[in-house]
């Protein structure tokens, strides 16, 4: 399955947020918790978040 641009957005939201917690996010971007657990649940949209805390980490270790 293919990413939407809402999973997306909110994964980039997420990122821009690191010490909020996901369900504070979700609120606050007008996801409803149930619809962000089932988010997680999926390996594509958790590998994708995974990627791009990846790429923010590597990104921050050659700016250090």
């Amino acid at each position: 399955m293919v990413l939407t641009k809402r999973q997306l957005d909110f994964i980039e939201y997420l990122l821009a947020n690191p010490r909020v917690p996901d369900y504070t996010c979700a609120d606050r971007y007008g996801i409803p918790r149930s619809t962000l657990h089932d988010w997680k649940n999926r390996p594509e949209f958790m590998d994708e978040l995974r990627k791009r805390l990846r790429e923010q980490w590597e990104d921050s270790r050659r700016t250090a």
